[in-house]
């Protein structure tokens, strides 16, 4: 929803005639991203991790820095056990290492198969549902319902970006208007 009122607020402040209409708010959407990236440097590794290579008493440093309590707290140490089974129920039988062939074979395991099903076909039947139309239209709809005559101030920002010829609009909304 950001978005909306971001494009709408350079579309109604900047001139279309240069590169700055498009230029902001992309710079926009690529601020969180930034901040991510340089922020995942001060983020510590995690104390499974650190398990998992046989760090214990890294992942008890982390951990106890995490939780703000020392590293023999009852807590801390009960939380290490845990992480300590959970890293054996997770390794191949026989106590052998994880290989690659391995990962891939689990994949096709019964209760891992049908997760991964369930979240593939999640994601593809979320276009069934019209969300994105809603999202892509509904303020064009706005504008006509409400009068706005200069429509494609708040059209979505993939339909109204520079790489779209001006015309597209101009025929979609005299589409739209003759409809009415």
């Amino acid at each position: 929803m950001l978005g909306f009122w971001i494009n709408y607020a350079v579309n109604r402040t900047i001139t279309s005639k240069g590169q700055t209409q498009w230029i902001i708010p992309l710079a926009l959407q690529l601020l969180p991203g930034a901040l991510l990236f340089f922020g995942v440097f001060w983020c510590p590794e995690s104390p499974r991790w650190h398990a998992k290579r046989d760090n214990w008493e890294e992942a008890t440093a982390i951990l106890s820095k995490i939780r703000h309590l020392p590293p023999d707290h009852e807590y801390i140490r009960n939380e290490l056990s845990e992480i300590r089974v959970q890293n054996l129920v997770g390794l191949p039988a026989g106590g052998g290492k994880m290989s690659k062939k391995w990962m891939f074979k689990k994949l096709f395991e019964k209760g891992i198969r049908n997760r991964i099903a369930i979240g593939l076909l999640l994601m593809a039947c979320q276009n069934l549902t019209g969300v994105n139309v809603c999202l892509t239209w509904h303020l064009l709809f706005i504008n006509i319902t409400n009068n706005i005559t200069d429509h494609h101030i708040l059209l979505p920002p993939h339909i109204r970006n520079p790489w779209y010829p001006r015309y597209r609009h101009q025929a979609l909304r005299n589409w739209f208007l003759r409809r009415r």
